[in-house]
């Protein structure tokens, strides 16, 4: 055991010692971290929005307004702005400091009234950006969201909702203030219904619930790439393996003793890639629990460590196992839930995937 930790802290030693394997430890860890800060700036994408019609209190301003105090207090990906006129709007997108602008046409509610739902928003978008069409959802959503209040109000109005003895003088006007406050309050406070989003983990499970509010989610895949990481600096460390071995490096140790050893070997720098992966998590917020986190990434790292070292059996010749590199890189991108689950789409894929270690690495979150 003595030697086995010797034989592992100096493997540490002699990959850190390397600048470029240095630097490949450092990058994921700094790549999550630019990710994250980048998907949770405040500012979020701009867009512009403009509206035709000067009456403060239309409903062309009120959805402006909205527009606007969207991004208030959130992380959301949109954030929309005021546009002093049609020809700034323009040139704002036009300099790309709006990713794309909406112009709101005069008479938006009279036209949704009497449905005409054509050429009613105009859209001027920058080139190469796809902003317009992922933006589109938020605008739309928050458009019929206050157009939904004047549909509200207008059922109450024409409708037999309002009883009798309240139709009379201003008493009927006092009931319908009374009930859009209500409406507003009920919309707000999430008291009437609300949609809970929660991401499903590969292989269908749902995140572990444990992991507490800390636990946040990217759009950056950190722990497919960790995983794929790991697993190819795993077949890395097996072809120097191999080249040690020629080199007559074990042949002086009792033979009990060199398998040991040259897992130990083995071992050095896919626990240092472990330990990026880790700090890759933690950067991104993806950590969860860390006992758990790093029990599962040290049963992977043994694992990994074993089929490299077999792998390496079965080639007999580095040159050949450091060919297959690429092929197993390739793989466990494509196959792997990394991006996405492939075999959730493709017939047989899934069973591809599990060809690769990071495939069962990933299973388990």
């Amino acid at each position: 055991m003595r030697k086995f930790v010797l034989w592992l802290c100096l493997s540490c030693k002699r990959y850190v010692s390397r600048p470029a394997f240095l630097l490949l430890l450092l990058f994921l860890p700094l790549g999550a971290w630019f990710f994250r800060k980048e998907e949770t700036r405040e500012n979020g994408i701009k867009i512009a929005v403009f509206a035709e019609e000067e009456d403060t209190d239309s409903f062309d301003q009120r959805l402006v307004e909205k527009l606007v105090a969207y991004q208030s207090g959130s992380e959301g990906m949109f954030s929309f702005y005021r546009a002093d006129s049609l020809e700034g709007l323009k040139e704002d997108v036009a300099a790309r400091r709006a990713e794309c602008g909406y112009v709101i046409d005069k008479g938006l509610e009279e036209k949704l009234a009497d449905k005409k739902l054509r050429n009613v928003i105009r859209l001027y978008e920058a080139p190469s950006t796809v902003a317009g069409e992922l933006s589109t959802e938020t605008f739309f959503s928050l458009m019929i969201e206050e157009y939904d209040r004047i549909l509200f109000l207008n059922y109450l109005k024409e409708g037999e909702v309002v009883p009798e003895e309240l139709r009379e003088g201003s008493k009927e006007a006092d009931w319908l203030s009374e009930a859009e406050s209500w409406y507003q309050r009920f919309q707000q406070n999430g008291s009437t219904f609300h949609f809970t989003y929660r991401q499903e983990e590969p292989g269908g499970r749902l995140p572990d619930s444990t992991a507490g509010p800390a636990a946040e989610r990217t759009i950056f895949p950190v722990r497919g790439f960790a995983a794929v990481f790991i697993f190819i600096t795993s077949l890395y460390g097996a072809v120097t393996l191999g080249q040690d071995e020629r080199r007559g490096l074990f042949l002086m140790l009792p033979g009990a003793q060199q398998f040991f050893c040259r897992l130990a070997s083995l071992l050095g720098p896919i626990l240092l890639a472990a330990i990026s992966g880790m700090g890759a998590l933690w950067a991104s917020g993806e950590l969860g629990s860390p006992i758990r986190e790093l029990w599962l990434l040290l049963v992977y790292c043994l694992f990994t460590a074993l089929f490299a070292m077999t792998l390496k059996k079965v080639t007999v010749k580095e040159g050949l196992l450091c060919c297959l590199i690429p092929l197993f890189m390739v793989g466990s991108l494509i196959f792997c839930p990394v991006f996405l689950d492939v075999g959730r789409y493709v017939e047989g894929a899934r069973w591809i995937g599990k060809l690769f270690l990071p495939y069962y690495y990933l299973m388990w979150f």
